[in-house]
């Protein structure tokens, strides 16, 4: 069995080789052929073997759903043999270059893996933060616009409005737990998903009171040990509303007159979310309001005000739009 690329994710291969500090010496050394090999390899002039294909993904820890190899039986050459090749990773890979080809390739790959025991193949080793106010920001942000599967940790913004913060949550995953995630733009789609494949972590956040698979059913809410502590429920409220919350004008005409007023909200449709959300607002003095039994708001200049100064935001859009409505002064 052979592998071959496109020319694009040839050189995204070998690029984030590069990245890794995995030099054709290295390449060499761990699959057991000749630097010459490796760089025919490099510039396309053979495909590679499998096995060293798998060993190299492995050592360097890279998604192999992520560029999209074509694995193909040594008779590849052959028209028809090629066709069959194609169907079949179709069928177990999804359609090619798609955010769910991706997925089907990581969760293969790690499957194709788990069961060995050598150094290469055991599970990523991630850092396991004490309880803190990084953690627990990152924790709302999961709350917010996050998630977990069985094998990653998921979070999603908009490219467009949240490109700047996105670099920020991909900043902090690393610093919370020493490993770097990967960020993709979805194709025809104006986000951002940033994913960590590890099952460790998946299961860590878990023991801390993330929620795996559907959250509403599961009845989400911020976890216990951040609401029980002052510092932890306001970074965790941060973390909630820079992924899930807004400002925005809200308008009304009086004989003829426009009048405009900012207001801060926070739309969940979790009950217990939004009673979590409200009772930390009264706790920290503010006057909030729940609307249409959905949203929670805050709808008084001076409580958006003191919003901005006592929990503050790591996502500059929110800032950005308050002042325009004439706030943060």
């Amino acid at each position: 069995m052979r592998v071959s690329f496109s020319n694009k994710d040839r050189i995204q291969f070998f690029t984030e080789l590069q990245q890794k500090n995995i030099g054709l010496r290295q390449i060499a050394e761990i699959t057991g052929v000749s630097v010459r090999t490796i760089s025919d390899w490099k510039r396309g002039k053979y495909t590679i073997p499998s096995q060293h294909f798998e060993t190299i993904v492995s050592a360097a820890q890279i998604d192999q759903g992520s560029i999209n190899p074509l694995v193909m039986k040594d008779w590849w050459h052959n028209g028809e043999a090629g066709k069959k090749g194609a169907a079949i990773r179709m069928q177990k890979y999804g359609s090619l270059g798609t955010s769910e080809g991706r997925r089907l390739g990581g969760i293969n790959s790690y499957l194709s893996r788990k069961g060995k025991m050598d150094g290469i193949f055991t599970p990523k080793i991630i850092r396991k933060p004490v309880k803190n106010k990084l953690f627990a920001e990152f924790i709302g942000i999961l709350i917010g616009d996050g998630g977990l599967t069985q094998y990653q940790v998921v979070v999603t913004t908009n490219s467009v409005d949240d490109y700047e913060y996105s670099l920020f949550v991909a900043k902090l995953i690393e610093r919370l737990f020493d490993v770097k995630p990967s960020l993709s733009k979805r194709k025809n789609q104006n986000c951002i998903t940033i994913v960590v494949s590890s099952v460790e972590l998946v299961k860590f956040l878990k023991l801390n009171g993330v929620l795996q698979g559907d959250k509403i059913r599961q009845n989400l809410d911020i976890p216990r040990w951040i609401l029980e502590d002052r510092k932890y429920a306001i970074a965790c409220l941060r973390g909630i509303f820079d992924t899930d919350g807004c400002i925005f004008q809200e308008c009304h005409a009086i004989k003829q007159k426009r009048y405009c007023y900012p207001r801060w909200a926070l739309v969940s449709a979790s009950p217990y979310l939004r009673a979590s959300i409200h009772e930390i607002l009264i706790d920290l003095e503010f006057c909030p309001k729940i609307r249409n039994n959905r949203s929670v708001n805050l709808e008084s200049f001076s409580d958006i005000q003191e919003y901005f100064r006592v929990i503050g935001t790591s996502n500059p859009k929110h800032l950005s739009r308050f002042r325009s409505f004439g706030g943060v002064g």
